[in-house]
């Protein structure tokens, strides 16, 4: 499992900035609404950092159902490609 940690890092990375931007915020809004300082969300936009459990909680929060979907899509794809089997139900 410790091949998923950089992909999923990346891929909650991405998500984050993406949902973001789409939201309108600027970094340090993104991190008050995830509770976080704004130099440990500027380090999860620049992969330094994954996201603590609690962080990912507040993130799913802020995401809509479709958001969440896509994103947990993505992963079960993530974790197919890397294990080589047929897609997770």
């Amino acid at each position: 499992m410790s091949e998923l940690k950089m992909p999923l890092r990346k891929l909650l990375s991405s998500r984050t900035k993406s949902l973001r931007e789409k939201r309108g915020l600027k970094q340090r809004h993104m991190a008050e609404a995830l509770r976080i300082t704004d130099r440990a969300y500027n380090g999860i936009e620049r992969e330094k950092y994954g996201l603590s459990a609690l962080t990912l909680m507040f993130l799913l929060e802020m995401m809509t159902g479709e958001e969440r979907e896509s994103l947990i899509d993505e992963f079960r794809r993530m974790v197919n490609n890397t294990e080589g089997q047929t897609p997770c139900e």
